[in-house]
């Protein structure tokens, strides 16, 4: 990925280079989802198996789609709705 000279210790005398991190995050949702050319998606996995960082940010995004996909996948709760709408409306009253 790129050359950026900020390296850091993510192991035992491993150096980093933060500008892969920046590059890699960019396309972090689209690795999530296998839209990514077979090239890109390989460095990304290499970065990914090296950066702890970089790992626990995917793994929070790769947790936050699949909570969005299961939401979607269900039907709206009407009943649910109808009743946060009417404590709304109670509370609004409250305050008049």
């Amino acid at each position: 990925m790129s050359d950026t000279n900020h390296p850091e210790t993510h192991g035992p005398d491993q150096p980093h280079d933060h500008g892969d991190c920046s590059e890699v995050l960019q396309v972090l949702s689209a690795w999530i989802e296998n839209d990514l050319p077979a090239v890109q998606q390989a460095r990304v996995e290499s970065h990914l198996a090296e950066c702890t960082a970089c790992r626990h940010c995917a793994d929070e995004l790769r947790a936050t789609v699949l909570l969005l996909h299961d939401t979607a996948s269900r039907p709206p709760d009407y009943v649910r709705h109808a009743r946060l709408m009417q404590q709304m409306q109670t509370a609004l009253d409250a305050l008049e």
